[in-house]
């Protein structure tokens, strides 16, 4: 099934948008170490799937930072 939150992914957008922080959403059906290497550009990731990857897995996935939507409010100061 789909997992997510398009009203969290939206309040997302609007406090980056107010920060000036600069962001891409990404939907996919599968979050892979492969797909998160290929935008080497990222300084940080945000997914809204399911909080094992970035609680269990984050190192394994990203040499970058790989946030739950709750990690990303408190980063930005909401939470």
């Amino acid at each position: 099934g789909r997992q997510g939150n398009p009203a969290i992914v939206e309040r997302l957008k609007d406090l980056l948008r107010q920060r000036g922080i600069s962001f891409i959403v990404i939907p996919v059906p599968e979050v892979t170490p492969k797909l998160l290497e290929a935008f080497s550009e990222v300084e940080a990731w945000i997914q809204v799937a399911c909080p094992r990857l970035s609680i269990d897995w984050a190192t394994e996935y990203s040499s970058k930072p790989l946030l739950t939507p709750y990690e990303a409010f408190v980063a930005l100061g909401v939470a």
